[in-house]
């Protein structure tokens, strides 16, 4: 995969990258922590295909998604800034089972609530398209076995 240089991540939103960290790393996307000369902070997210993140981020509407800036395309790899979270993730933190369920409720209600002509992978909106779909991937399993 080809990354974005910090050159062109500093051209792109005009300001001088000071410390650039690798987060995660995997086959087809990267993320790293990027500390800008102004101590804003993003991650920056490169993915190759297939992904619809860009596009989703790019066509969303709503206040739940951070601030973000799309990268021009490099190769085949997408780039996507997102503004730093300056939270603990979940899994550092010590929740009860109802906290959790309750949490996960509140994600999937205002993930719902998201408007605008967001892009899937998959269609699978209705039990028709989920059963075709499930379909064909025991035929793929089937194939294999």
């Amino acid at each position: 995969m080809e990354l974005h240089s910090t050159d062109s991540i500093q051209e792109a939103i005009g300001r001088g990258v000071i410390s650039r960290t690798t987060i995660h790393q995997w086959q087809l996307s990267v993320v790293q922590k990027l500390v800008f000369d102004d101590q804003s902070i993003y991650a920056y997210k490169a993915n190759l295909p297939p992904s619809v993140e860009n596009d989703f981020y790019r066509r969303s509407n709503t206040d739940l998604l951070p601030e973000h800036i799309q990268l021009p395309q490099v190769a085949s790899t997408q780039g996507l800034l997102l503004k730093w979270i300056h939270f603990p993730a979940i899994s550092d933190l010590t929740l009860e089972q109802i906290d959790l369920c309750s949490l996960c409720e509140l994600v999937v209600d205002r993930l719902g609530s998201m408007s605008g002509s967001l892009p899937f992978h998959t269609d699978i909106s209705s039990r028709v398209r989920w059963e075709d779909y499930i379909s064909r991937m025991l035929a793929r399993f089937e194939t294999y076995s």
